[in-house]
């Protein structure tokens, strides 16, 4: 679905049907005219397999996406483009006792976040301070403590992997591998966030990504699984001091 807004851009500044909190980059001052708002049903709905969104915009920048559209995908069918243009006014609306379903939304994954977090912080991780960072998306980008790097068999750190930058499993990925295959848990190396220099200078080495958009029951699983047996009052200083440092860091897709 690609349509210019309802009403002007001048309009329209400053309004958002998302939850308090989020400004929309359009609203800023001189942003209107020089953004193109993208997103889709995917996430929002958990309706991944539509592959179908939409961009929001000026005319004149709209006008060239219709113009590119046709060449770059022409397989969204006209059912489930109507089925979201149907569902979007929809979610403005009360929703399960919440004044929308984006406000419902947001609690219900803000508590799983919450639920998460909690499980690194016992296992040793540190996680960002969310009264401080943006707290958007659906993953944690979370720094490996001290104990959880000792734990790590010394040979699957630094030794060849076609998948991983340069070549090489540095620690992020062998922590990765080590554990889904000794925890049962899965989580994304760092690295593919960085460039490929930084990677080899070692900046993503103490970082992995975990995704919390999971049932609470798996999340609550996954923290049994990650209990490393590292000290709490240790685990505890070292992470309020990684909060400060990850403030820069919370990066969420």
């Amino acid at each position: 679905i690609v349509h210019s807004p309802p009403k002007s851009m001048e309009e329209r500044r400053g309004e958002s049907s998302l939850c308090e909190g989020h400004i929309h980059f359009a609203s800023l001052p001189g942003m209107a005219d020089r953004t193109i708002t993208i997103s889709s049903a995917g996430k929002t709905f958990s309706a991944t397999g539509w592959q179908v969104g939409w961009c929001i915009g000026p005319q004149h920048l709209i006008s060239r996406i219709h113009r590119l559209l046709p060449y770059v995908q022409f397989c969204a069918s006209t059912l489930v483009q109507e089925a979201l243009a149907r569902a979007l006014p929809r979610a403005d609306e009360p929703y399960e006792s919440h004044p929308s379903y984006y406000h419902y939304l947001k609690e219900k994954y803000t508590a799983k976040r919450d639920l998460l977090a909690g499980a690194l912080r016992s296992a040793g991780f540190a996680v960002p301070d969310y009264h401080r960072s943006a707290g958007g998306g659906f993953f944690i980008f979370a720094r490996v403590g001290k104990e959880i790097r000792r734990s790590i068999p010394s040979d699957r750190v630094l030794v060849p992997n076609a998948a991983a930058p340069g070549g090489v499993a540095r620690l992020d990925w062998a922590l990765c591998q080590w554990m889904v295959e000794e925890k049962g848990v899965l989580c994304i190396p760092s690295s593919p966030f960085f460039s490929e220099k930084r990677c080899m200078e070692g900046a993503s080495d103490e970082f992995v990504r975990v995704a919390f958009c999971k049932s609470d029951e798996t999340i609550q699983a996954a923290a049994t699984a990650l209990w490393f047996g590292c000290d709490e009052n240790q685990t505890a200083v070292e992470g309020a001091d990684a909060d400060v440092e990850l403030q820069a860091m919370n990066i969420t897709v």
